[in-house]
């Protein structure tokens, strides 16, 4: 009974060892085909691109070799948001060069530096131009009569200035920034390292006693070096030029 016993005992653990493998292999079947499932899962359509445009004589243009994307009134902030990082600022970097070149106070060989600020406050009040409402990349208030958006800014109901084009959304930036923070227009002409520092005190300290922003003067003016620097980078490697 006992040898019985013995052999009735290996097989039933031989047959709880071939059950223990033959889930554990239907498992992992399992779990690959649920990957290859995942990896093959059709992807949303693709976003529409700005208009493309060819390389002027001086091979200039947008983007790398003077190819990218022109000013378009009519893209909207979806679309915006739905470009490349450097496509984003370069897209406001433009948009600044026209408002800037139309206002007669800055020079011409200042004007790409003072886009570039700019463009650099626009990244920063929008979290890379991902953050923004109706063309508004400033953050700028409606004043009374002016159509806005409301939107919660940190618990708060805030009437933003609504846009129907760019350009006047960035003009309308540049000409606040010109009329009641004097000090931070002039420094913009500086450009990073050094204007930064200065466009962030003028911001701070408008034409009586008003404040653009709330944030640490220090870390606001750190911060926009930084998208300034990123902007210039942006700006040197891929050969941004005016269109």
């Amino acid at each position: 009974m006992g040898g019985l016993y013995t052999f009735v005992f290996v097989a039933l653990g031989t047959a709880a060892i071939f059950t223990v493998l033959a889930v554990m292999h239907i498992r992992r079947i399992l779990s690959l085909g649920t990957t290859a499932k995942k990896s093959v899962a059709k992807k949303g359509p693709e976003p529409r691109k700005f208009k493309s445009k060819e390389p002027d004589e001086t091979g200039g243009g947008w983007g790398p070799a003077g190819v990218g994307y022109v000013l378009d009134n009519l893209v909207t902030g979806k679309e915006l948001k739905a470009a490349p990082a450097d496509v984003r600022a370069q897209f406001i970097w433009q948009v600044a060069v026209d408002a800037i070149s139309g206002r007669g106070d800055v020079s011409d060989d200042d004007i790409d530096t003072v886009a570039a600020m700019v463009c650099a406050h626009a990244m920063l009040e929008t979290g890379n131009l991902l953050h923004f409402i109706d063309r508004n990349v400033f953050g700028v208030n409606a004043k009374a009569g002016e159509p806005y958006v409301e939107a919660n800014d940190n618990g708060n109901l805030r009437k933003f200035r609504a846009y129907d084009t760019w350009p006047e959304s960035v003009k309308s930036y540049c000409d606040l920034v010109a009329r009641l923070y004097p000090d931070a227009w002039s420094a913009a002409t500086l450009g990073g390292e050094q204007g930064a520092p200065l466009y962030a005190s003028g911001l701070k300290h408008g034409e009586g006693g008003r404040a653009y922003y709330e944030a640490d003067q220090g870390l606001f003016a750190r911060n926009l070096a930084a998208q300034y620097a990123k902007i210039y980078t942006w700006y040197t490697e891929n050969e941004w030029r005016r269109a």
